[in-house]
């Protein structure tokens, strides 16, 4: 998927062309949403190395998908001074980042649009993430936050007068968010996605074939070796490079721990512009929150 950069710059360029001057604090949390799921990963994965990554993975592509963002979009707008337009700018913020990752090359990877009526992924895959089409829109995320940055921190979120009943509604949005997934986990994996089922079964899978997203291969005076994001680590057969990489693959098992490369995708350290984007994210928030409490403040 695009970076955080890119998808800041897409959303406000989108967003604020269909609907004159939303919040662009929304905007920016719109852009995140689908996001979410994969932020949580990476947590969960650091303090939790044991736990299952299959599972989480799984838990995490239902998550992200567009039915499960709409979800969350709806407890955030329940708490906004007008829930309509914040819904809105939300759910269209969410389209717009499925619809942006999903033209970007990523093998075993996509978007889900549809669930629960189609689990198949959608992966239109016009670019690699390290194609100038999406450094220039990223650089263009960069230029639209600088170019809206006062505006930006001299407005802020509103929110309505917090009722228990409010609290309510959202924190039962918030429950199914993160409860009703773990009962579609069996259909996103008979569904093969990020290609979950056929990894995991290791004693079955000789002869499949399969994709892998951003893997790690190690080049060892031991044996060339795939460690596929479920930190399983694959013999490789066929493949003899002089560097350790991050890439992507299209292979097959040649036996249940040894694979045959077809095809390979060297990737570039991306993660910086994402990390990035959620500094600035969170950094404009915190200023405007602020700016908020010093105007409350000396008009008491």
């Amino acid at each position: 998927m695009p970076n955080t950069l890119a998808h800041i710059g897409i959303n406000g360029l989108v967003t604020r062309t269909l609907i004159r001057k939303a919040d662009l604090l929304w905007i920016y949390l719109g852009a995140l949403i689908p996001d979410f799921p994969w932020i949580l990963q990476r947590v969960v994965l650091k303090l939790n190395p044991a736990i299952d990554s299959y599972d989480l993975r799984l838990y995490c592509i239902v998550m992200s998908s567009l039915l499960f963002s709409l979800i969350v979009c709806v407890a955030l707008a329940n708490l906004s001074e007008k829930f309509k337009r914040t819904f809105t700018i939300l759910a269209l913020g969410s389209l717009i980042h499925l619809v942006l990752d999903s033209i970007e090359k990523k093998w075993a990877n996509g978007v889900q649009l549809f669930v629960p009526f189609d689990w198949n992924l959608l992966n239109i895959g016009l670019f690699w993430p390290e194609d100038l089409p999406i450094y220039i829109i990223t650089f263009f995320g960069l230029f639209y936050v600088l170019y809206n940055f006062k505006e930006t921190i001299s407005t802020s979120i509103k929110f309505v007068h917090i009722t228990p009943r409010k609290i309510l509604i959202s924190f039962v949005f918030i429950t199914i968010y993160f409860s009703v997934p773990l009962l579609l986990l069996n259909s996103a994996e008979e569904a093969n996605n990020h290609y979950v089922n056929t990894l995991r079964d290791r004693e079955y899978r000789m002869g499949n074939y399969f994709e892998v997203d951003r893997g790690f291969y190690s080049d060892s005076p031991k044996g060339d070796e795939f460690i596929t994001p479920f930190n399983e680590k694959l013999k490789v057969k066929n493949l003899d490079l002089k560097t350790s990489e991050t890439m992507s693959i299209r292979a097959k098992f040649i036996s249940k721990d040894e694979i045959q490369i077809i095809d390979y995708h060297i990737h570039s350290n991306r993660d910086i512009f994402s990390y990035a984007g959620l500094l600035i994210i969170i950094i404009l928030f915190t200023i405007s929150l602020v700016n908020k409490y010093r105007f409350k403040k000396q008009s008491l």
